[in-house]
């Protein structure tokens, strides 16, 4: 499965990825590989310690991955088996992330500005997220084992991603976005409708289009945040 997700920032995107980890999960579908730039991701603000209210009173089990790639990929390996969400922050980056992935296979990658990572530039053949995209289903861990590997991704700018990223996306979600380009792009991929242009262009914070590869395209809104804890039974990103 390949998720991606495109908005300026504020528009809901990281947050649309939280809700779809935290309730998956929930579910026990996947264990996750989170790069987490920003801190975001905690369960608890990283300035006052406080409950992160982006997990909306239930955050998943989560990990801290420490810099050191034998202790990691252990914890990855526990990950995937339990089921839980690894969070990997400053110094690592995400083709380091990735690579880990696909050493350990069964699992998500996790990353709010993908187009960091997956960049659509000559050093591609040897990013690992390629081998994700080529053979994301039957890819074999570091020990020849197939395994399946997915990518849930964000960006700003989808013409700063690989087309191979894209053209096996299985869904998108498409909130407000700017800029001619970014535009043109997300129509040549075939995620936006000519008639629907102005309306992506305005559209309001939370709201999106959701895009699927069967060719299906709906409207959906994110559930604003409250102090309110809510149930991870109950679905925050609507389809």
């Amino acid at each position: 499965m390949i998720r991606l997700a495109f908005g300026v920032p504020g528009a809901g995107k990281s947050l649309a990825l939280q809700d779809i980890v935290n309730m998956e999960s929930y579910d026990k579908r996947s264990g996750f590989a989170i790069v987490d730039r920003a801190g975001e991701w905690n369960s608890t603000d990283i300035r006052s310690g406080a409950p992160n209210v982006r997990w909306r009173g239930n955050p998943p089990d989560m990990l801290i991955a420490p810099h050191d790639i034998a202790a990691a990929s252990e914890m990855l390996t526990q990950a995937r088996d339990e089921k839980l969400c690894v969070l990997f922050q400053h110094p690592w980056n995400g083709v380091e992330v990735a690579d880990l992935v696909r050493q350990v296979g069964d699992l998500t990658y996790v990353d709010d500005e993908i187009d960091l990572v997956a960049l659509n530039n000559g050093q591609w053949k040897d990013n690992p997220l390629r081998d994700f995209v080529h053979r994301g289903r039957h890819l074999p861990d570091a020990q020849g084992f197939p395994r399946e590997v997915h990518i849930y991704g964000a960006a700003r700018r989808v013409q700063n991603l690989h087309i191979d990223l894209t053209s096996m996306a299985d869904e998108a979600l498409i909130f407000r976005v700017q800029g001619d380009r970014t535009i043109t792009r997300l129509v040549n991929e075939g995620m936006v409708r000519e008639e629907d242009i102005d309306t992506v262009r305005t559209q309001p914070n939370l709201d999106y289009f959701l895009w699927k590869s069967s060719g299906e395209i709906s409207r959906g809104r994110i559930t604003p945040l409250t102090n309110r804890p809510v149930s991870n039974k109950t679905p925050t990103v609507s389809k």
